[in-house]
């Protein structure tokens, strides 16, 4: 009796999968980080993050001033003549 007992609780081990190379956790996993999603902004007249040796376009009655390399802007368009 004591056998068919160990023979039991052996395969109720196994069948539950308690062996030595399942591990559980019980760690709650961290929250990942929110993604920036890419965006179509038009240029602003902030200042950029990165530095730019600006190449100035003058302003024109349909544009400000801006930069063709980092699209900054200063100003306002001229008016019409």
């Amino acid at each position: 009796m004591l056998l068919l007992f160990s023979f039991l609780l052996c395969m109720s081990s196994i069948s539950c999968g308690a062996n030595s190379e399942t591990k559980v956790s019980s760690e709650i996993p961290a929250e990942q980080p929110a993604t920036e999603e890419p965006t179509t902004e038009e240029p602003t007249t902030e200042e950029p993050t990165t530095e730019c040796s600006h190449e100035w376009v003058d302003a024109s009655c349909s544009e400000p001033k801006h930069c063709s390399k980092c699209g900054l802007t200063e100003g306002d368009p001229l008016p019409h003549t």
